[in-house]
């Protein structure tokens, strides 16, 4: 009993049933032992529902994986008894929160790939344009629509990746 009082109070709440259990199987009457067995189930209880409002609250705010860690926590507090109607709710909401996050994750990914496309072209279409102002004094020669057919073709590339 001393052991799961000990336990009780450092918030070791698995352990703490556990002794309680073993004091009421070693002495049949022990009320006491009951007794804190039923509020350390209470308190389990409550911790859960803390954390699962925290992890509400997180999700809202969008930090993720501070929500993932809370369900974590729940999911820790009922390892013990994984069919517990509280263990398996956290369950299902960190795989579906982990699966959103990994979502979110290759969409980014995507399109840092994408925009990182487009930032090269824009580099290149700088380049050329300078290319284009050095022929600039020669309107009529070869080189200087080579450079404003390059240019044209550049920016016709970016608005096509653009619009995708």
């Amino acid at each position: 009993f001393k052991l799961g009082m000990r336990e009780f109070n450092s918030k070791n709440y698995i352990r703490a049933m556990n002794a309680f259990q073993t004091a009421i199987q070693i002495y049949n009457n022990h009320q006491l032992a009951a007794v804190y067995l039923k509020t350390t189930r209470k308190q389990m209880e409550d911790e859960a529902e803390d954390q699962l409002k925290h992890a509400k609250l997180d999700e809202a705010a969008n930090r993720t994986r501070e929500a993932i860690d809370h369900l974590n926590s729940v999911k820790r507090l009922f390892t013990g008894d994984q069919s517990n109607p509280i263990y398996k709710d956290a369950d299902k909401k960190v795989t579906d929160l982990e699966k959103g996050l990994l979502d979110a994750e290759k969409q980014y990914f995507k399109h840092g790939k994408f925009d990182e496309q487009i930032d090269v072209l824009r580099d290149v279409l700088r380049h050329q344009k300078l290319i284009q102002r050095d022929y600039e004094k020669a309107p009529e020669s070869q080189s200087y629509l080579d450079a404003t057919e390059e240019v044209r073709k550049t920016e016709a590339r970016i608005a096509k990746k653009e619009k995708q």
